[in-house]
């Protein structure tokens, strides 16, 4: 019998009404488990009709329920933008029955928010923030209390995240608030780890899968050296009847795509990414939508459910870099029942091209990279603690908060002591009061609750100011600030390459000075790039070995033609890239085997571990050296290498010897070298504000003497594990170490002066965007001397308090002041002076100063001495960065 058979006659005939007439075969599959009240996972590609094939079934059960005035369906998903989709879709189905939808979240305004807690929708379609709210709200909490179903849409972004942890506990809230069980039903596309998904939805739950899943066509192609790469795109699109969808791994390759494209074609193109406002993205999608323009060039803000009409292809510019990502994306296209998706890469080097053509293998074969797990997160268990309190006057028993916690994915092994741990930080804060055995509000945490509802963190944004013009050329990341821009450090923005002077935590700026050095340089979209999983980069390193071994004519290349999508052409450029190492006399770095290649002040290290570990890698070898000379090491990492690089030359064999470390050892130096690094405190940042010891919405600097108040906390502890989560492998870490001392893994070390073809692949991969300026050494020179010799300034003398104000070019060289003629001159800008003056005077009189002025009053002192040692040279130095 037909599924649709089952439902009832009522909706039926709406269904003919609106075009349905056979169930898909998700909806074959999953309507009468729906209807059986089972929990379930469905999973389905983008285009199955698996959100019909729960709507449906419920919508039917609601026809047969004497239904009153309350809410009876949850529809939960990770973004507004899925909410306005899916509220759209359904919403006319449910209306023609009778029942009302609405859709609440941030940005839904006052009155229909005080409209909804009067008159509530059957179904409510809302965000997982949003629902926080919902659960203490005094009377739309009265009407969840009818919840019979909840629905959780994209289960795979949730699941690795700690919004997902703190959805699985609000859910066990919303289980409290019903009194009974009610139908839980997780939708996804492509889930990598189908355990831990039912296990997130809940307990007893079912998985309905499509078995035919569209298999994608998936073609690479490489992009040479002495070809346009914006030109092979346009050459493709041009080749396309219908609309494109381009996907980049940055917003910074998105926009410059884009302007690099508009001249090539004749055809409508847009950009969307998360920068850009949500009225512009909107504009962006409806246009796609009608067909206006044929091409959207887009981030991974185009990767979930969104309705953007018809997709004929998808492009995807260099490697996704994750198996996961290239389904969803490649997915999006020919979004219709038995259509096969149609994908391109473009790849333009050849790490790139291997990478890419392991991830399209994956993909095939539904091999995708495990979900990224947050285990029993302090910072949201705090604020469930919390809300759980409100939701019952303010007053709860420690053992009712274990009972409902433990039922949520991820809490489910919390011991009692690590929730009285968490408590106690809280009632150090003031914000409840433990007694006997009872959790008791206190008045700040209403407020608490309410600020930190969002576990995303807050981004903020460094400015770039380049000190030879004094502009301020671009944006970065927290993280990358944090993780990478330490003084000497290189990156690329605005096509060209940049050297950090210094960081100003304070006011949010990154001063640089231009650089002529590519080599190493790193991309400043770097902080946004996705991981590469470490069973890709093993994969990828076992190719390596391979095609090495078609060369020693012990392999048949035949064997990675018909397991890879790769042609014949594609495959020589991997081979001669090889071929060329070898002819080199280097070695190859595999799965098997870990080149070091020793250049003096420069260290690189081959290894085919992927992101986190290398990263791991290179943050713990850079704090072992430290420990052992005193020296600093700066690293970058891509998924295949690390480069470490010094002032002074390497000792390779503190290399070798951190390598063959103890794992005690090794695991002491990385969590010392995580609490040392700026990924640490900033990640301590954001886990204090979602704990509520500082302010979510202002901006706090994390001084020295608040890092060591919260040291031995929860709050340290969590920032210990999100970095270990998020960012380094630990686990991975200490398996190739092992491998290593085994002899599973080789050890080989090159000392040459000149760069093997693999380390110059990763170098000029810095540089990954083509189009790199670089300034000419000596008009770059020019130029900031020309700056800093028409640079004002103002010397004070602090002995008589007189002062002179001139133009460091007409400066002498050895400096004294013109009235007393002592050498202690203190280096003011102009426009300061008399402020300064005031303060000096107070100093004068025995009058104390504090705060700001007690700074200005050290900042002077210091550049006086400055001034009395090194004369002229130290003016130009504090001019260089920034007087004042």
């Amino acid at each position: 019998m037909c599924a649709f058979e089952l439902l009832h006659s009522r909706l039926k005939r709406v269904l003919r009404e609106e075009g349905y007439q056979t169930p898909t075969p998700i909806q074959e599959k999953a309507i009468p488990l729906v209807l059986k009240g089972l929990n379930l996972l469905i999973m389905a590609p983008t285009g199955s009709g698996k959100t019909e094939a729960v709507f449906f079934p419920i919508l039917s059960k609601l026809l047969e329920e004497e239904v009153g005035k309350g809410i009876y369906v949850l529809y939960i998903t990770p973004l507004r933008a899925l909410n306005r989709d899916i509220f759209w879709r359904m919403s006319r189905l449910a209306s023609k029955l009778g029942f009302k939808m609405a859709v609440r979240h941030g940005d839904t305004p006052e009155s229909v928010r005080r409209r909804m807690a009067r008159e509530p929708p059957y179904i409510l379609v809302t965000t997982p923030e949003t629902l926080q709210f919902l659960l203490v709200g005094r009377r739309i909490r009265m009407f969840l209390a009818y919840v019979k179903w909840v629905i959780i849409d994209e289960v795979h972004e949730l699941v690795g995240e700690k919004r997902g942890n703190q959805l699985a506990i609000a859910i066990e809230r919303l289980r409290e608030l019903t009194g009974r069980s009610f139908q839980r039903i997780g939708l996804s596309a492509t889930i990598s780890d189908i355990e831990v998904a039912r296990r997130f939805i809940g307990k007893r739950v079912y998985v309905v899968q499509d078995e035919r899943l569209r298999k994608p066509e998936i073609k690479v192609i490489y992009v040479g050296e002495e070809e346009d790469d914006a030109e092979k795109i346009a050459e493709l699109i041009k080749g396309e009847r219908g609309s494109v969808l381009l996907f980049t791994n940055t917003r910074d390759s998105a926009e410059a795509l884009t302007t690099r494209l508009l001249p090539l074609l004749d055809v409508g193109i847009r950009v969307h990414h998360g920068s850009l406002s949500r009225d512009e993205r909107v504009v962006a999608e409806e246009m796609f939508k009608r067909g206006e323009i044929k091409v959207m060039v887009a981030t991974s803000s185009l990767e979930l459910g969104i309705d953007i009409g018809h997709v004929d292809v998808v492009i995807q510019y260099m490697s996704p870099r994750q198996a996961i990502k290239l389904a969803q994306r490649v997915g999006r296209s020919k979004h219709f029942l038995h259509g096969i998706p149609r994908g391109y890469i473009i790849t333009l080097s050849p790490d790139d091209l291997l990478e890419s053509i392991v991830l399209a293998r994956r993909v095939s074969n539904n091999e995708f990279e495990p979900f990224e797990r947050h285990w029993k997160p302090y910072d949201v268990l705090a604020h469930q603690i919390i809300g759980i309190a409100i939701e019952r006057g303010g007053k709860v028993s420690l053992e009712e908060i274990y009972r409902i916690v433990i039922r949520a994915f991820s809490y489910e092994d919390l011991t009692l002591s690590e929730l009285t741990y968490v408590l106690g930080q809280l009632e150090a804060e003031g914000l409840i009061i433990l007694d006997r055995g009872k959790v008791i509000c206190r008045r700040g945490s209403f407020e608490y609750y309410f600020e930190n509802a969002s576990m995303i963190p807050d981004t903020v944004k460094f400015k770039v100011k380049d000190l030879s013009s004094m502009r301020v050329i671009g944006e970065l990341d927290e993280d990358f600030v944090a993780l990478r821009c330490e003084e000497g450090f290189m990156f690329i923005l605005s096509g060209r390459v940049w050297r950090v002077v210094s960081v100003d935590n304070d006011n949010l700026v990154v001063n640089v000075v231009p650089s002529t050095q590519v080599e190493g340089a790193l991309p400043a979209w770097e902080g946004e790039m996705i991981p590469v999983d470490f069973k890709v980069a093993r994969e990828v390193g076992s190719l390596w070995r391979r095609i090495k071994l078609y060369l020693e004519n012990k392999y048949s290349i035949e064997t990675i033609l018909d397991i890879y999508p790769i042609s014949i052409d594609n495959l020589n450029v991997l081979i001669n890239h090889v071929r060329k190492q070898l002819e080199k006399g280097f070695p190859v770095p595999d799965d098997k085997t870990l080149v070091i290649e020793h250049l003096g002040k420069s260290v690189v290290i081959h290894l085919c571990a992927g992101s986190k570990v290398n990263e791991a890698l290179g943050l713990y070898l850079s704090r072992y050296i430290f420990s052992l000379t005193g020296y600093k090491v700066l690293y970058t990492v891509d998924p295949y290498r690390i480069l470490l690089s010094a002032n002074y030359p390497i000792n390779i064999d503190h290399v070798i010897q951190g390598l063959k470390e103890d794992e005690e050892n090794v695991v002491r130096e990385l969590i010392q070298a995580i609490k040392d690094s700026s990924i640490y405190k900033w990640r301590m940042l954001h886990v204090a504000k979602r704990f509520g010891v500082l302010p979510r919405r202002e901006s706090v600097r994390l001084s020295k003497k608040l890092l060591k108040a919260l040291e031995e906390s929860p709050i340290s502890e969590e920032a210990v594990k999100e970095v270990l989560t998020e960012k380094v492998d630990k686990e991975r870490l200490l398996e190739i170490l092992r491998f290593v001392k085994e002899g599973k893994i080789s050890l080989i070390i090159v000392k040459s002066r000149e760069v093997s073809p693999f380390a110059r692949t990763f170098l000029e991969n810095r540089v990954a965007f083509r189009g790199l300026e670089i300034p000419v050494p000596s008009v770059l020179a020019e130029a900031i001397k020309k700056r800093i010799e028409r640079t004002k300034v103002t010397l004070i003398c602090l002995h008589c308090l007189s002062t002179w104000t001139s133009t460091i070019a007409e400066l002498p060289e050895k400096l004294r002041c013109r009235k007393c003629g002592s050498v202690f001159l203190a280096v003011s800008p102009p426009s300061k002076t008399l402020e300064y003056l005031k303060i000096l005077r107070r100093i004068r009189r025995k009058y104390k100063v504090k705060g700001e002025k007690r700074k200005i009053w050290e900042r002077l002192s210091k550049t006086s001495k400055l001034v009395a040692s090194y004369g002229k040279k130290a003016v130009i130095v504090l001019a260089g960065r920034g007087i004042g």
